[in-house]
């Protein structure tokens, strides 16, 4: 029956405010769409899509830049006083600062991959190749992790550790990246990686429950519910926190577990996912089964108890809007784009989106955004797999709200509170790493990235990895000889005829019910 769209599609490609175009063309074939959507998303100018991906060129140089001049080799730099910032050395109980800041140059390493690749191979494609290379030098001649130091094993694993590996790779990586490939490069990355990871793993030593210090989450979840809380005693295996969400202390959790899956075929970890996913939907989502149009209770995953199921409270943390990227990895895309779109309309509430909102209040109750990365990060992968040209629309209210907010002398800042619109002195690595690299991404249709994104898995930090059969086999079996650099994993885009039936317009968090009861929870 899709194949009766085409002729309304041509047309609406070629006048994207036809009102001739309406509503019910779309919902005779089952298709949510309003004439707003038609007529303010559904047409994204290629001219808008070139000056998007100039815009965050300069946006990545400007604060590379700074970073170099002002802050190298500390680990970040603080874009309003225009200096380099590093470990808390008078306070080391300071854990927002000391977990990530280790004194090894973290926003070089924590960006070396989007130098080297997910920036259209930003100094290879832009006449800077020798820049990259400067920057593997750099690393390797001034990094050391003989520190005096105590940082968050899973900020040092994602960060630093994911960074060495990321770019290591690409450096040999003979398919999608042969220009970044460095003369005389004898795998001085990959050692350092080695020695972080040698002195990382002692974080294992030592514990009951072969959990690391010194914070972790498990594997097992409540019998009842099949949900996992957010934090455990490593000693006792005893959860200490059963507050079960998909943000903070939990959202990489359930990412790598599928993205292991893809990475090593393992299907024990496709297995787990599968398991968590599905006691998530039913305990956690909330709302009507679909969006559209005609939805009473947009569809939303908060936050339950682990024991109980029920409902914990009534906010959401930033970190949960990177869901939607793991729901398409896992193929579901409706209720992806259901959530996505409701934190897209967070953001354009305030500007960014708080660290946490109260979505029954309608209330940011920690003002706070660090220029996460989540909800480009989502974006980008909603675009690859719809193409649905809202998607660049909000990628565009992204990068215009960045530099009418944040933006400041020598780079971009921490927005304190979303609510005065206040700055912090600190620009975290994962701006660089991952906010600007999915935006650019996202506007980039030929970068090499996007043309061979079958080959290319993100971690959990946007550090990019080649996929290959290699790991998917045992290092103890020796007569394995199948192995081929095929992709091992491909996830198709889905039918362009359904690009312009979402997302949808009308959102409401909050249910119709007149004794402002709960929304039920999709069985």
């Amino acid at each position: 029956m899709f194949r009766y769209l085409w002729p309304f599609l041509f047309l609406l490609a070629l006048q994207p405010f036809c009102r001739s175009i309406t509503p019910d063309v779309f919902r005779r074939y089952g298709l949510p769409v309003s004439e707003t959507v038609l007529q303010d998303y559904g047409f994204f100018p290629e001219k808008w899509r070139d000056e998007m991906k100039q815009t965050v060129k300069e946006m990545f140089y400007f604060s590379y830049d700074s970073y170099m001049q002002h802050a190298f080799p500390l680990d970040e730099l603080n874009p309003v006083e225009c200096i380099g910032r590093g470990p808390d050395w008078n306070d080391p109980s300071h854990i927002n600062i000391n977990d990530v800041l280790g004194n090894y140059s973290l926003t070089l390493i924590d960006s070396l991959d989007s130098s080297a690749g997910a920036l259209d191979i930003l100094f290879n494609v832009f006449g800077n190749i020798s820049e990259f290379h400067r920057a593997v030098h750099l690393i390797t001649e001034r990094v050391s992790f003989d520190q005096d130091t105590t940082v968050q094993v899973f900020e040092a694993t994602i960060r630093v550790l994911g960074g060495l590996l990321s770019a290591h790779l690409l450096l040999n990586d003979p398919h999608v990246f042969p220009s970044a490939r460095l003369p005389g490069y004898d795998n001085e990355l990959l050692d350092l990686a080695a020695d972080l990871a040698v002195r990382l793993s002692g974080a294992f030593d030592g514990t009951a429950t072969g959990l690391p210090h010194p914070r972790s989450t498990s594997v097992t979840g409540n019998e009842k519910t099949g949900l996992l809380g957010n934090t455990i005693d490593i000693r006792t295996g005893v959860w200490l926190d059963h507050t079960s969400g998909l943000g903070a202390g939990m959202d990489s959790f359930y990412e790598y577990l599928l993205k292991a899956y893809i990475l090593f075929g393992d299907e024990a970890y496709l297995d787990m996912w599968n398991e968590a996913y599905n006691h998530i939907k039913v305990h956690q989502r909330m709302g009507d089964v679909s969006c559209g149009v005609d939805s009473n209770s947009h569809p939303l995953f908060i936050n339950a108890n682990m024991l109980s199921g029920t409902t914990a409270n009534h906010w959401v943390d930033s970190l949960a809007a990177a869901f939607p990227a793991v729901q398409i990895l896992a193929g579901d895309a409706p209720d992806a784009i259901c959530l996505h779109n409701f934190y897209v309309n967070v953001w354009a509430l305030f500007g960014a989106l708080p660290e946490r909102f109260n979505w029954h209040a309608e209330q940011a109750v920690i003002p706070l955004y660090p220029l996460r990365p989540e909800l480009a990060e989502s974006t980008y992968f909603l675009y690859r797999a719809t193409r649905n040209p809202f998607y660049l629309h909000v990628g565009k209210m992204m990068v215009e709200s960045l530099n009418e907010m944040a933006r400041t002398k020598c780079g971009f800042a921490t927005v304190h509170s979303v609510l005065d619109k206040s700055l912090e002195d600190r620009m975290e690595s994962f701006f660089l790493s991952e906010t600007l690299k999915y935006l650019y991404l996202l506007f980039d249709e030929d970068n090499p990235v996007n043309k061979h994104e079958e080959r290319l898995l993100f971690t959990t930090e946007g550090h990019i990895l080649p996929l290959s059969s290699h790991y998917q086999t045992p290092l103890w079996d020796p007569i394995a000889t199948d192995r081929t650099d095929k992709p091992s994993y491909f996830c198709a885009a889905h039918n362009p005829l359904l690009r312009y039936a979402l997302p949808v317009e009308v959102i409401s968090w909050k249910s119709n019910n007149p004794d402002h009861q709960e929304p039920r929870c999709s069985q």
